[in-house]
């Protein structure tokens, strides 16, 4: 149970007005929709985005957030589990942008609510563009407020953070101006390999990918290139990580 000044500003969150911006609070778990920041560290950034300083270790779990860690549960699942993040009291994502989650195991025989985040990361899923129009890019999470996904079979068992982020695009075309709304949930996984690729965090963005570093509103675009590595466990091909205006898994990519 949060305290009820934490529970009064998440109330006043989801007032008209603020509704532009949103976290990731609940995480979910075979249809389990977990409870506020129960499996989700906390941090002090609240609601409002984070915008640059790439190199810092906040880019993690977000500003704060390691002062929350004992305080926050460890859910239990298994390699090949559905999971994912629910957004606070249902906001639904209106800014552009893609949507990735990325995994770190905490060392071994040490707690996740210990855990830093200064290992290794690997990227587990992403969502992107869904069509290319003449209007823009229409993104393959507006209008959505629930995240789920498999866990990759191929995940190696132990203890893990999971780190839900959308990267906001609407500012983005000056170095800086993208806005990244993350959290990290605590997790502990059965099975056994390794991943990759891996990245560390900071160290991922530098904030000049042309994922990130991106003037959104040029006309006729027809490719997006997603921020960070590909995704453990597909079989996309590196060339395929751009989104460009073909089919690409399940998206048919539409230049009109």
């Amino acid at each position: 149970m949060k305290l009820p000044a934490q529970l009064a500003l998440s109330l006043a969150l989801s007032l008209p007005g603020v509704s532009a911006h949103y976290f990731f609070p609940h995480f979910i778990a075979n249809n389990n929709f977990t409870g506020f920041y129960e499996y989700v560290r906390e941090d002090t950034q609240g609601y409002m985005p984070y915008k640059g300083n790439y190199d810092s270790t906040d880019l993690r779990c977000n500003v704060g957030s390691q002062g929350f860690a004992r305080d926050t549960g460890v859910y239990k699942v298994k390699a090949g589990d559905e999971i994912g993040f629910g957004t606070d009291f249902n906001a639904l994502i209106q800014h552009p942008g893609p949507l990735l989650v990325y995994l770190s195991r905490a060392p071994d025989g040490s707690d996740v609510r210990d855990y830093d985040g200064s290992g290794d990361w690997f990227k587990i899923h992403e969502v992107g563009p869904k069509s290319f129009r003449s209007e823009g890019i229409q993104w393959g999470v507006t209008d959505l407020g629930n995240f789920t996904f498999p866990l990759p079979r191929e995940t190696p068992v132990g203890q893990y953070l999971v780190r839900i982020e959308h990267i906001a695009l609407h500012g983005a075309g000056e170095y800086a101006g993208a806005e990244l709304y993350f959290n990290c949930a605590q997790i502990e996984v059965e099975n056994d390999t390794k991943p990759s690729p891996v990245v560390k965090i900071p160290g991922v963005y530098t904030g000049y990918e042309p994922g990130i570093l991106f003037y959104m509103y040029r006309p006729y675009l027809i490719n997006y290139t997603m921020p960070g590595p590909r995704v453990y466990g597909s079989t996309t091909s590196e060339a395929s990580h751009a989104y460009l205006a073909s089919e690409r898994n399940s998206h048919r990519l539409n230049n009109l």
